[in-house]
Formats: structure tokens, sequence, C-alpha cells
């Protein structure tokens, strides 16, 4: 199982992106629904108050 991991990481970290995308149409977002008990629903991005609230 250590090979595998192993060869993953190798595999990740050869990967080069170019930091450039494309896209055609456009769609309603969809928000993630996290729900942690004691905090109710996560915001979208995170807040500070509820990162910390999880820690």
């Amino acid at each position: 199982m250590h090979q595998i991991k192993q060869n993953i990481l190798e595999t990740l970290t050869q990967l080069k992106g170019s930091g450039r995308f494309a896209s055609i149409g456009t769609t309603d977002f969809v928000f993630p629904g996290l729900t942690v008990e004691g905090i109710e629903e996560i915001a979208f991005p995170i807040n500070e108050v509820q990162a910390l609230a999880n820690i």
C-alpha cells in the first residue's frame, strides 16, 4: 500500500497546469449544503467565525 501512495504522490507532483480555463454556457450555483451539528449550515466560502467553531 505504501508503494501505491508513493506512486500517486509522485504522479501528482509532476502535473503542471497552464492556469487557464475555458467555459461555455452558464448554470446556477449549487451550494454544497454542508451542515455541522451545533453550527448549522456552513457558509460558502466559509467565514472565520464558522472556521474557528469547527476547530
